[in-house]
């Protein structure tokens, strides 16, 4: 047959020989079938009785070489076997024959443009679009919805409207989100069945990170110096103040920490190591493990406190029995709030202060506690996977509502 040479007297016992659990030899007799059919069209008729008895194999691959053959059949009256077979590919669960599937669909409406609409395929073939996991499923529903609604279009007003949403906004934001997701997963590590492609947007964070670190540890350096006099330096990034001046670069790094007070990744992998406190806000600052900012766990008493915005060194002094705090208020506690001050004080025992020690971050992500790129990367390369990206498109996508509402979801 490849080399041209007529074995369609062979067409009987290729039939018979389209029984066999052999893969290899059923894809040859789909094959031959497929290429005879049309100049055996009585004994094609038989072929269609175990192509329909194939396409509910258990085997996916012997599934879909049969669906596919099954279509691709050139006799007369296939129409009325084809409906069946293709309904239960569009929801097969293997992604090879739902791919399948699709293009018979577009064949189907090539044969018989009625059949086609009449069991509603092209709002399957929509369905699929929008909520099937397998990309070339996708991209195969895509391409023949564009071809079967352009074709309509010209008789149908309804077919001519589904042919303008085909790539209106919502399908848009759908397509590039499953995109992302796909660029999520291959930049994962090879370990967890990613590619270890590097994520350049975590990547840039993490950069941004070392120079939020770095503006902290060496302040003495000159090129601290000079951050420091023109933006005011790593304590500027915490707070909402902003320069008319500022650099991009500036912007970006500020932009990442904010809002400080909700938490955000780089906060929340350091820790304070207080030495004298001459460089810790009391109730500002993240330094107390008492998974809140003071100034948040108790506001009441940050409101009435008269030291507000000090240092952890401004609070108290040292007498012979060590460090004792030294809390000033603007006014006397009322009865309600003794409870509270009791809690607070609870909160701020059992410190230690010391004035031969500097200040300064441990990071959390790597054992010998300096920040580092590499732990900071997969920090955030594992939050990126953890969130729940298809959460709200899928609640969109499966929403019950007329195609015409569909379409003012992308306005």
């Amino acid at each position: 047959m490849t080399i041209g040479i007529d074995v369609s007297s062979l067409f009987g016992e290729m039939v018979m020989c389209s029984a066999t659990s052999d893969i290899v030899l059923k894809k040859m007799c789909y094959l031959y079938v497929g290429n005879y059919a049309k100049g055996n069209p009585d004994l094609a008729l038989l072929t269609i009785n175990f192509l329909q008895r194939d396409c509910k194999d258990e085997d996916p691959m012997i599934r879909g070489l049969a669906l596919r053959s099954l279509c691709s059949l050139r006799v007369a009256n296939l129409v009325e076997y084809l409906v069946g077979p293709l309904g239960s590919g569009l929801k097969d669960n293997n992604s090879y024959v739902r791919m399948v599937a699709v293009i018979g669909v577009l064949k189907l409406y090539h044969i018989s443009t009625s059949t086609c609409i009449d069991a509603d395929f092209p709002a399957t073939l929509k369905h699929l679009l929008l909520n099937d996991p397998d990309t070339q499923v996708v991209a195969n529903c895509l391409s023949a919805l564009q071809e079967i609604w352009t074709l309509e279009s010209s008789t149908s007003e309804e077919a001519a409207r589904e042919r303008e949403t085909l790539l209106s906004k919502p399908v848009v934001y759908y397509l590039l989100n499953r995109v992302l997701i796909i660029v999520a997963v291959i930049c994962l590590p090879k370990e967890k069945g990613g590619l270890g492609i590097r994520d350049i947007k975590n990547f840039n964070l993490t950069l941004l990170g070392k120079w939020r670190w770095n503006l902290f540890h060496h302040q003495g350096e000159l090129w601290a110096r000079v951050l420091d006099s023109k933006y005011g330096g790593w304590r500027n990034l915490d707070e909402d103040r902003r320069g008319s001046n500022e650099s991009f670069w500036w912007q970006d790094l500020r932009s990442m920490f904010q809002p400080l007070q909700e938490g955000n990744w780089f906060q929340n992998e350091i820790s304070w190591k207080v030495g004298f406190g001459a460089r810790v806000r009391f109730w500002e600052d993240w330094w107390k493990d008492v998974g809140v900012l003071l100034m948040l766990k108790h506001p009441r008493l940050y409101l009435i406190s008269c030291q507000q915005e000090q240092f952890v060194q401004q609070m108290g002094r040292f007498s012979d029995a060590g460090w004792e705090w030294s809390f000033q208020w603007r006014r006397s506690l009322f009865d309600a709030e003794i409870d509270v001050a009791d809690r607070f004080l609870g909160d701020t025992e059992g410190i230690s202060i010391h004035p031969d020690r500097q200040d300064k971050w441990v990071w959390k992500g790597d054992s010998s506690g300096n920040y580092s790129v590499g732990s900071a990367y997969k920090l955030l390369l594992g939050d990126s996977m953890d969130e729940n990206q298809d959460g709200v498109f899928n609640e969109l996508w499966n929403l019950k509502i007329p195609s015409k509402a569909s379409f003012l979801l992308g306005d």
